[in-house]
């Protein structure tokens, strides 16, 4: 069973292959990776055990080290991972091992929410923060997008939400705002 879980893949073999070799050889400022979902952890410890969403990377975490080892080469710099459709706003470092203080940040994350349909409640989001402490911005009550602004030595990423989407008079507004430095990864709160 343990090396059945250490083959389960969120992406396959042959493209996990190609990801790892593509960053090594890139020589862009910055290198998106654009996937489905969020790749810090999520998971939330009950007393009845741990609850994490199945089709996520919390129920594929050799796969996760796979990704986040292939990101942590030396010659790989300034990677951010873009994700969704988890119904929520996630700003967040990426460690090489998830939740090991000590270990390096090697990515940022920058979830976007949904537009309209709603998210966790209040308390299971609190609830799930406290648990991962990577986890520098997250909310679940508001709906919105994430504007980027991207120059050649910083990303910007503004979380812009409204509380009530699909009122006629509703207002979106700015519900945090990070930074990304070119050669220093992780998430700075502007």
């Amino acid at each position: 069973k343990a090396q059945e879980a250490r083959s389960r893949t969120m992406l396959g073999v042959d493209q996990e292959d190609w990801l790892a070799d593509t960053l090594v050889a890139s020589t862009h400022a910055w290198k998106f990776i654009v996937q489905t979902t969020q790749v810090s952890p999520a998971a939330i410890k009950t007393p009845f055990g741990k609850v994490r969403y199945p089709d996520g990377w919390d129920a594929f975490p050799a796969a996760r080290e796979r990704l986040l080892s292939a990101i942590g080469q030396p010659r790989v710099q300034d990677v951010v991972l873009l994700g969704g459709d988890v119904h929520r706003h996630v700003a967040a470092n990426l460690r090489l091992i998830p939740k090991d203080p000590q270990s390096a940040i090697v990515a940022s994350e920058i979830v976007t929410s949904s537009m309209t349909s709603k998210g966790l409640s209040e308390f299971l989001t609190t609830w799930m923060v406290r648990q991962n402490p990577d986890t520098l911005h997250c909310r679940s009550d508001q709906r919105g997008y994430v504007l980027l602004d991207v120059t050649d030595q910083q990303l910007v990423a503004e979380f812009r939400a409204t509380a009530h989407p699909v009122r006629p008079e509703s207002r979106s507004h700015v519900q945090a705002r990070f930074a990304i430095d070119r050669g220093r990864p992780g998430l700075r709160r502007l």
